[in-house]
């Protein structure tokens, strides 16, 4: 049976300001968009470093790749469309399955062991224990 690594999204603030999404998940994610700036797909020349939390940095990279990806830079009239909003949701997840071949959802959660505290898309903080 294949356990979930990541939670079913990653945002980078709660709707208060005061949480970041953090942990084993998002370490990972900053691994990926740094081995993804390594080859070249990402270009920013902000600096990420491998923290575990979705800061800042990790945002603004994650808003590159979903460019990269083909998400419209800004939302449009039709606010249900996906954009680059920085957001490690599901809509990014599938286009980086589809057009790079990174299927986060496959990576077990023995990979990294240990809590992810997440943001979801409506900005509440939760727990995800990768198990």
């Amino acid at each position: 049976m294949l356990l979930a690594l990541f939670p079913p999204f990653l945002n980078p603030v709660s709707v208060d300001g005061k949480e970041h999404s953090r942990g084993p998940a998002v370490f990972l994610l900053q691994v990926i968009l740094l081995t993804l700036k390594g080859v070249g797909y990402i270009s920013s020349t902000i600096v990420l470093e491998l923290t575990g939390i979705y800061d800042g940095a990790t945002r603004a990279h994650v808003r590159e790749l979903q460019i990269q990806l083909g998400f419209p830079a800004e939302p449009t009239e039709d606010s249900s469309d996906p954009w680059a909003d920085g957001c490690f949701g599901p809509a990014t997840r599938a286009r980086l399955r589809d057009q790079i071949k990174i299927d986060v959802n496959a990576i077990p959660a023995e990979a990294l062991r240990g809590f992810t505290r997440w943001v979801d898309q409506n900005g509440v903080t939760q727990t995800w224990a990768s198990r």
